[in-house]
């Protein structure tokens, strides 16, 4: 089922089976003689047929179909390389994330090993990370092949049809996530960017570090733009992008401070700081989240407590390669 939320820009709902999520927003923006894809759904069976079957209902199987991936995670990515077999079509991605896009379809699996050795650092289980490794879509249903990325950069412009799309880099979920902006009618294809009703996760990544920060420093860049619509990766669209952006901040600010009150006078790492912070935040509903909804919430404690250290708060200390953090002590607070 096909909607159009905007002249010419369609969403496609896309299954993504045995992920918390449930589903993806692919969005088409329809142009003649090329339209483009913005997303593209897990490489499974249910994402690849309710994907086939909404394009096929916009008539986007028989001319040419351009993709913009926003970030490289397998939900938005699965499917690229499939479709970029397709003949004269390109692919557009974030230089660092379309560089992960590239690596992710040539190595498989074996490309989360860097982050599953980060996260071994910072006490995640060692059951938890072979479930996830093994199981969770995101990790083995992501894009296959081949594939040849066109590197998108801060300010270019994406024409089709009447829309004139503007990329803005807005990194933090991932190294190198975009997000496409229509100025003229005021329209976001934000990714997972920003959502209506849930936060954006910080998750660990080798080469990024103090992802908060950086998610944080991404909200200042783009709350000036005069955003009227977010056709956001998952959940609802929605339309007040500045106040949700404003309360993104505020509740990011309220997290850090339950992170470090809970923190107190210990030493701990992520892993094991975070099913107190989630039991004290959610009445104890830790021991009932998904494998992938654990693994997700370690490395977001990981990424406050990193913008933790950033602003001098804790100190980190590894030992037999476990990063512990501490609250820093200052000497008049320590008398």
């Amino acid at each position: 089922m096909t909607e159009e939320f905007a002249p010419g820009i369609y969403r496609m709902e896309i299954p993504l089976p045995r992920t918390a999520l449930r589903t993806l927003n692919a969005y088409l923006v329809r142009a003649a003689p090329r339209n483009l894809l913005v997303d593209t759904g897990l490489n499974l069976p249910e994402s690849r047929d309710a994907l086939y079957a909404g394009l096929a209902e916009l008539g986007a199987l028989e001319g040419g179909l351009d993709i913009f991936l926003t970030h490289m995670h397998a939900d938005h990515s699965g499917l690229a390389a499939e479709l970029a077999a397709r003949p004269e079509t390109t692919v557009y991605a974030g230089a660092e994330d379309g560089a992960a896009v590239i690596r992710l379809a040539a190595e498989g699996p074996a490309f989360w090993r860097g982050v599953l050795d980060g996260m071994a650092r910072h006490g995640c289980p060692e059951l938890l990370m072979r479930t996830v490794a093994t199981t969770h879509p995101g990790m083995i249903a992501g894009p296959v092949g081949d594939v040849a990325v066109d590197f998108v950069n801060e300010g270019d412009i994406l024409r089709y049809g009447a829309a004139s799309l503007r990329v803005l880099l807005v990194p933090g979920h991932t190294p190198g996530h975009a997000a496409l902006f229509d100025e003229a009618r005021g329209i976001l294809l934000s990714g997972d960017f920003i959502f209506a009703d849930v936060s954006t996760t910080t998750p660990y990544q080798p080469n990024m570090p103090d992802p908060l920060g950086v998610f944080l420093s991404s909200l200042d860049s783009v709350r000036a733009c005069d955003i009227r619509l977010v056709l956001p990766g998952h959940g609802r669209i929605f339309s007040d992008a500045r106040a949700r952006m404003d309360a993104l901040r505020a509740g990011r600010a309220r997290r850090l401070e339950d992170t470090l009150r809970l923190l107190g006078d210990s030493e701990a790492t992520a892993a094991e700081l975070t099913p107190l912070l989630h039991r004290s935040r959610s009445g104890g509903g830790w021991e009932s989240y998904m494998p992938s909804q654990q693994w997700f919430a370690i490395q977001d404690t990981a990424a406050f407590l990193e913008r933790l250290e950033a602003e001098g708060r804790v100190v980190r200390a590894e030992k037999d390669g476990l990063i512990r953090f501490r609250r820093q002590c200052f000497l008049a607070a320590c008398r």
